[in-house]
Parts: structure tokens; sequence; C-alpha cells
């Protein structure tokens, strides 16, 4: 028998769901829970998250004409619908490859509708950099002067420099992975702040 705190009920009183949508692990506050070499319930929920964001971004093409505001919209609304994946996961599970998860997602009776139309994915292509060519790809595309794939890769890589630079602002998620991760350690071990220390 094993009590986990004071505040929480005994493991028999205990009733965790194991599997979420077919991978194993337990999800809490949005956040996956699993063993320490198994990625594919963070792949599966960052998954569904993106088949909801461009579900919405696609709603959002749809109503809203007005090119700055659609930046905005994908910028400082959609995007941020990750930074939550980014302070409690490990960077190394955000960069492992999720082919696999994806395929597996689309295969499903009960779920290939919702993932049918994301994009492909390359074997190697990481969860996080998947996400991120996502964005940058729907952001330069607001313009409508230009596709991504026709942006030469330093011009792509120059819109996620700052703007207080001259550049777009537009910081890709492996950019944010690091120190929202120590963020998170840091607030674990110093709760009270840096500053009582």
């Amino acid at each position: 028998r094993i009590c986990y705190s004071l505040l929480v009920e005994e493991e028999d009183k205990l009733h965790f769901e194991t599997d979420q949508d077919g991978f194993e692990g337990v999800v809490l506050l949005g956040i996956p829970i699993e063993k320490e070499d198994s990625y594919r319930l963070i792949h599966m929920l960052i998954l569904k998250q993106l088949a909801k964001t461009i579900k919405t971004w696609e709603t959002v093409n749809k109503f809203i004409m007005k090119k700055h505001q659609k930046a905005q919209i994908l910028t400082f609304c959609l995007r941020t619908r990750f930074y939550h994946f980014c302070r409690p996961v490990r960077p190394s599970m955000l960069k492992t490859p999720a082919k696999a998860t994806l395929q597996e997602l689309q295969k499903r009776e009960d779920t290939k509708e919702k993932y049918r139309n994301l994009p492909e994915m390359t074997d190697d292509q990481s969860i996080i950099d998947y996400i991120d060519s996502w964005f940058l790809e729907s952001f330069l595309g607001v313009t409508d002067m230009w596709e991504a794939r026709n942006v030469s890769a330093p011009n792509q890589i120059r819109a996620t420099f700052p703007r207080r630079r001259g550049e777009m602002g537009f910081a890709a998620l492996k950019d944010v992975i690091p120190g929202a991760f120590a963020a998170a350690m840091l607030e674990c071990f110093f709760p009270r702040g840096l500053t009582e220390f």
C-alpha cells in the first residue's frame, strides 16, 4: 500500500486513466506523464492541439481579411497554445521524431478524420520542428506575396529574429523550449523566487 502524500488519497482509492487515446500514460492539467523512454503520448497531445489550431486558422482566414490582424492572431493567440508543453516536458522529449505517432492517428477509424488534413512529416522530423514549420509557413503566407517554400532558408530564419532588430519577431518554439523548461525547474527549486537567495 502506497501513500503519495498527506494530501492525496491512498493508492487503492486513486483511479488514474493510464490509457489516453490508445497511448500509455497519464494526463494531468493537460501535461503528459509517461515512461521515460516513451514519447508517443506527448506527440499525440501536441498533434491534437495542432489539428484544433489548423481548424481555427481556417476559420480566421474565412472571416478576417486584414493581414496584420491575421499575423497578430497567429503570433499571439494560436502559437501560444503550445507554450504550456514547453515548461513541464523535457526538451529531449520534444526533439524526438513523431512520424510514427502521426501515421498511427491517421490510420485509426476513430481519429483519421481529425488528423487527415495535417501536413506531411519527414521521417526524422521532430514534433517541435513540425509545429514550427507549420507556423512559419502560415506566418510567411499571411502576406499572400510569397509561399514559405519559395522563401530562402536564411530569410525564413530571419523571420524569427526579434523586432527590435528590424525583423518579424516570430519566435520559434525550439527557441522557447530551453528557457521555458529552465524557468519551470527554477520555480520548483526556488518557489519563493530567486531574490530570496
